[in-house]
């Protein structure tokens, strides 16, 4: 047997094994993790369109005016432990049809939110990840 492949098969690698799949359900610390630690890992997981669901608490939910032509909207700010983020900051974007939904979320509260990541902008230091088409999973 050949010295190199008697390596790969001792440490487990396995070439036939299916590569860089993932469930689509994500915890908020593992989304703030991946930004902050490993952007490889967020942009294969969860960016390019892939509809995903992140669970965390809520900070915050804030009404975002309306844009050019667009409709007004609203921003759920999550964390994974309801704290400020120190780094990155996860933002979900609603449609104001969802708003009689969202009007019963206050701080603190855990949910379970699916979207798609939109845009990711880092800033002094910040990484702001924005999720849209986002609806709350009950």
């Amino acid at each position: 047997m050949n010295s190199a492949l008697l390596v790969l098969s001792l440490v487990g690698f396995n070439a036939d094994a299916p590569q860089c799949k993932h469930p689509g359900i994500f915890p908020a610390k593992a989304i703030v993790k991946a930004y902050r630690d490993n952007q490889a890992y967020a942009a294969e997981f969860f960016e390019g369109g892939k509809t995903i669901q992140v669970s965390g608490r809520v900070l915050k939910m804030k009404k975002r005016p309306p844009e050019a032509g667009a409709k007004e909207a609203f921003v759920l700010l999550l964390s994974p432990d309801g704290k400020p983020a120190k780094s990155v900051h996860l933002e979900f974007v609603f449609e104001d049809e969802n708003r009689c939904k969202l009007a019963q979320i206050f701080a603190g509260q855990y949910v379970s939110i699916k979207g798609k990541v939109k845009t990711v902008e880092e800033k002094d230091g910040y990484t702001g990840v924005q999720f849209d088409q986002c609806m709350l999973v009950d």
